[in-house]
Order: C-alpha cells, then sequence, then structure tokens
C-alpha cells in the first residue's frame, strides 16, 4: 500500500541521513546543501502524502461510508421506500466500527426501526431494533426524497433478494439488480447451466452452476395472486455442494388420478357432486370438481379441484390442483405442475403453509428420467435451496 511504502521511505531516508551525517561528520565535512537525490525523495514523499490524503476523502466521506456503500443504501431506499414516509440515518449500531443504514417510521413515537449493513457488495439485515433516547438524538436524520414512480396497483420488489446459503452468520442480502448479484459469485459472463420458461413464455429460473466447485446461483422470477394483490419481482439463491439421491422416483405421480394429495376419493360419496369436464381435441379430462359441505348443515363449497391442459400431441402439458384447506389442511392447498412435449415433468410450485416450494427437474439429452433435480423451499420470502443428483 502507498502509506506503507511512505513510511518505509521516510525511515530508509531518516537512516541514510543520520550514517551519511555521521560518516561526514568522521571526514570533518558536512552534508551537502543541494543535494538532488534528497530532493526528489522529499518531492516523492509530499506527493505520496498528498495521494494518500486524497485517496482517503474520495473513499470516505463525512458521514464515514464509502462511495460504494452510499450508492448500495440509497439504492435500496429509492427502491424499497420510495415515496412513504420514512427516515433514515447512518450510524455504527452493532457497534463494530462501520457505518449501518437505519430506518424508521416518521410518525413513530418509538425510536424502533430497521438496520441495513453493507457487506461483500449487498446489504443484510443486521437486525431490527431500538436506538436509545440519547443516541437518536445526535444521529442526521434525514427524510426519504424519491417520489414514488406512479400509483402502483400491485405489489412490487425491486432489486433482488438472495438467500445465500454458504455465509452462517448472514444468509439474507439485497442486490440492486441481477449483474451486481451475479458478479458477487463469480457468473456475470457465464452461461446458465439450465432455464425454464414456462409454457406462455413467461421467464421462470435462471440457473448457473459450476460443476468443479459446486457452486451455485439462481434467480427465480415470480409473480403470484395470493390474496388479491399481485407480487412480482426476483429473488436470487447460492449454494455451494451437491446432494446425491438414488433415483427420482419421487416424481412418478399418477396426475390423472381424482384424489387428494393424502389419497382421500371423494368420488362416489351421495353427499357430494362430482363434476367432470373433458378435452374436446384430445377428449381426455380437461377439469375435474367436488363440492360439498366441509361440516354438517354447511353451505356446500369446492373440495377438491382439478384442471388439465394437453400439447396437440395429446401429452398431458399442465395440471392445476386445489383442494379445502378447512377439510384437508393447508399443505398443497394448490399445486401446479408443467410438462415437458414429451410429457415428462419440468417444474412444480406447491402451496405449503410457510410459503411455497419449486422443483425444477434437469434431463439429460431424452432421458425419460431427471438427471437433477432443483429444489427451493420459499420460507417467507426467502428461498433455500438444495440441488441433488440422482444416481
Amino acid at each position: 500500500m502507498k502509506g506503507n511504502r511512505f513510511w518505509a521511505k521516510l525511515f530508509l531516508g531518516l537512516v541514510s541521513g543520520l550514517c551519511l551525517g555521521l560518516l561526514c561528520a568522521c571526514k570533518g565535512g558536512s552534508v551537502p546543501e543541494d543535494d538532488p537525490i534528497a530532493e526528489e525523495e522529499q518531492t516523492e514523499y509530499a506527493a505520496d502524502l498528498e495521494n494518500m490524503d486524497t485517496k482517503e476523502e474520495a473513499s470516505q466521506g463525512e458521514d464515514g461510508l464509502s462511495e460504494e456503500e452510499r450508492a448500495l443504501y440509497e439504492a435500496y431506499l429509492q427502491a424499497e421506500y420510495a415515496g412513504e414516509e420514512w427516515l433514515y440515518a447512518y450510524c455504527d449500531f452493532d457497534g463494530d466500527g462501520s457505518m449501518e443504514l437505519y430506518i424508521r417510521r416518521k410518525d413513530s413515537e418509538r425510536n424502533f426501526g430497521r438496520v441495513m449493513k453493507y457487506i461483500q457488495g449487498g446489504l443484510t439485515s443486521a437486525e431490527s431494533g431500538e436506538i436509545s433516547g440519547e443516541y437518536i438524538e445526535e444521529l442526521l436524520w434525514s427524510e426519504l426524497p424519491w417520489e414514488a414512480s406512479g400509483e402502483q396497483e400491485e405489489m412490487t420488489h425491486e432489486g433482488i433478494y438472495a438467500y445465500i446459503d454458504q455465509n452462517v452468520e448472514n444468509h439474507e442480502f439485497w442486490y440492486p439488480d441481477e449483474q451486481v448479484f451475479l458478479e458477487q459469485y463469480g457468473f456475470a459472463n457465464e452461461k446458465p447451466f439450465y432455464e425454464y420458461i414456462l409454457p406462455d413464455g413467461t421467464q421462470r429460473l435462471k440457473f448457473y452452476y459450476n460443476e468443479e466447485t459446486q457452486l451455485g446461483c439462481g434467480i427465480d422470477y415470480y409473480e403470484r395472486d395470493p390474496s388479491d394483490i399481485m407480487t412480482s419481482g426476483a429473488c436470487g439463491f447460492t449454494f455451494q455442494g451437491l446432494t446425491e439421491e438414488w433415483s427420482a422416483d419421487g416424481i412418478s405421480v399418477d396426475y390423472g388420478r381424482f384424489e387428494t394429495v393424502g389419497g382421500d376419493v371423494l368420488s362416489g360419496e351421495e353427499s357430494y357432486e362430482e363434476m367432470i369436464e373433458y378435452d374436446g381435441a384430445s377428449e381426455q379430462v380437461s377439469h375435474y370438481e367436488v363440492n360439498g359441505a366441509v361440516e354438517e348443515g354447511e353451505e356446500p363449497e369446492i373440495l377438491l379441484w382439478m384442471d388439465y391442459q394437453y400439447y396437440p400431441n395429446g401429452n398431458l402439458k399442465e395440471r392445476f390442483y386445489y383442494h379445502n384447506p378447512r377439510m384437508f389442511g393447508t399443505w398443497y392447498t394448490t399445486w401446479q405442475s408443467y410438462f415437458d412435449t414429451w410429457g415428462r415433468l419440468e417444474h412444480e410450485y406447491i402451496y405449503i403453509t410457510h410459503g411455497w416450494l419449486e422443483y425444477y427437474y434437469l434431463y439429460e439429452g431424452e432421458g425419460e428420467m431427471p438427471a437433477y433435480c432443483l429444489k427451493l423451499d420459499n420460507n417467507v420470502g426467502w428461498f433455500m435451496p438444495e440441488f441433488m443428483k440422482y444416481q
């Protein structure tokens, strides 16, 4: 580093000058006043000092943040909090010597807020907590200067929320865009190991994988309607390591059976109303439905619902499954399955109590069974990955 080089040169210069002085004193002489070498070294020392000061000023501002840190914090505020009534300040919340972003509601009587911390090119939620009254008065609070970009009829998330599996201290990170996220893990200029696009042309997954290091990195694109409010965005994930499974027998489900996930068959029950519709072109079942009362005396409601779509060659293209959570539980309440033109299962999206499960099945050539499976467990918005290779 320039600073270390400067002090080394300074030390050597002092030692050299002292030795030269002693030598001259022994000879009855003195150090020459106009020494071109000494003047050159002094000029270089001054330049080093100036460069050190300039570099320090450029790397950190008055708030103790580097330009990269400040830019990332501001990108996060603009993406997630624009147009809302929030205040923010920079402070060393956890006492580790680095500055964090502290965000709290403007109208809140409590000094409780969220803390975001810069680590390795991304932001992680350090913790949420309350700043003491004495400390909060010392902070330089600012209102968000950005206006929301028009009225948003749906809930959207900008940037990439990523679950970093191999980081044991901080798993949950935010990156401003895909490029920054991929750069952090060495995949910025790589082609995806696998991509999945839904039959309607919607991009669902980009997956990067290094077979030598077993480092994986991916982006899952989502657009869901869980409660009349559309949520859309992208979530990232990384992992290190490969799980080996003996076989993929678990995917050999008979998707044409009219039964619940637990194997309950409702057809034939006198108290239930059964409905079956057929596809006009393939003459295969396109819709199956069972209605009935969950509890005695209640009005009938949907108990089981299945929709089927087919390719022109007659192979199953999509199946949508729903069961009544009051009767059969919330696990697998909805279950969406997608197949390729050969009828092989490629992707499943399954609702579970804490979020949803996604499975991606990767095939080699025309093999009937998958060679790999990527499992994404969405645990309250964070995609926890597992990559499996079948023997």
